[in-house]
């Protein structure tokens, strides 16, 4: 079984995928009722509505020979001294996944256009959502995969766990960023 790990821009996310030999059961819950995208306001987001950050694409690339999928999500300008609620806020971004597997480990990091680490203190929140299947908590909510705030958690593969996901399932990332700090942040990226 191979492995891959996923890098999310803005903010960098290292996921693991391991690919699938077998194909997985049909999913038995119709997700058709869901609102998706930047439509919805964002589960996170609690229905607030922030202007929004102008240019941020999501960018996919794999290195099939590292196993690793790289996402980034960007460019943003993070002014200093800005809150969530004033700082432009990038649309929702849906990742479609490229293979079958499973999800093994996240890493999120965040740079500015030169590579650069920027702070962790600028991430109010990032999220990523299975936009196919609904959450065994909350039914009428897409399923929460993970996330990470300010403090960039990190989850670190386990050997034998992970998330299954299979090719052709849109996974939505909802990033919120502010800047609290002195100092500005200029065309900053979030990798994952």
């Amino acid at each position: 079984m191979k492995k891959t790990k996923v890098i999310c821009a803005t903010l960098l996310l290292n996921v693991g995928v391991a690919f699938a030999q077998d194909k997985p059961a049909e999913a038995p819950h119709d997700m058709a009722h869901m609102q998706h995208g930047t439509g919805h306001g964002g589960f996170m987001q609690g229905g607030m509505h922030h202007a929004v950050a102008k240019g941020v694409t999501l960018d996919a690339k794999v290195d099939a020979a590292a196993h690793t999928v790289t996402l980034r999500v960007g460019p943003m300008n993070l002014p200093a001294h800005t809150s969530h609620t004033k700082m432009p806020q990038p649309p929702d971004l849906v990742w479609e996944v490229p293979v079958d597997g499973w999800l093994l480990a996240y890493h999120p990091k965040l740079v500015d256009a030169s590579g650069s680490v920027v702070p962790g203190t600028v991430l109010h929140h990032v999220a990523f959502w299975n936009e196919n299947r609904a959450d065994f908590l909350c039914p009428n909510k897409e399923e929460h995969i993970f996330g990470a705030g300010s403090e960039m958690t990190d989850w670190t593969e386990v050997p034998g766990y992970g998330y299954r996901v299979q090719k052709g399932e849109k996974i939505r990332i909802e990033t919120m960023m502010y800047n609290p700090t002195a100092t500005s942040y200029e065309k900053s990226f979030s990798k994952s």
